[in-house]
């Protein structure tokens, strides 16, 4: 069995951007051009640090979560947590 010393973090594949000019996310992590699609991972992130991305990455998904809970809705069946 062989193990590798190393590991990598996929970063940048689904940037965050202002416009869809600089990227495919908007700040809201809703993918430009289909609204109601989220890209919560470390794609969004336009460049790495050394540091390990998890926690960086652990925000976003809370951030995410507080943006969709605080959209109307329009489905009376959707049931919302807090």
């Amino acid at each position: 069995l062989r193990t590798s010393k190393t590991s990598s973090h996929q970063l940048g594949g689904a940037r965050i951007g202002d416009s869809v000019r600089d990227g495919v996310v908007d700040h809201n992590l809703e993918l430009y051009g289909s609204p109601g699609i989220y890209v919560c991972s470390t794609a969004v992130f336009r460049s790495y640090s050394a540091a390990n991305p998890t926690l960086m990455l652990c925000q976003l998904g809370l951030r995410l979560g507080q943006h969709l809970l605080s959209q109307p809705s329009s489905d009376k069946s959707r049931k919302t947590f807090r």
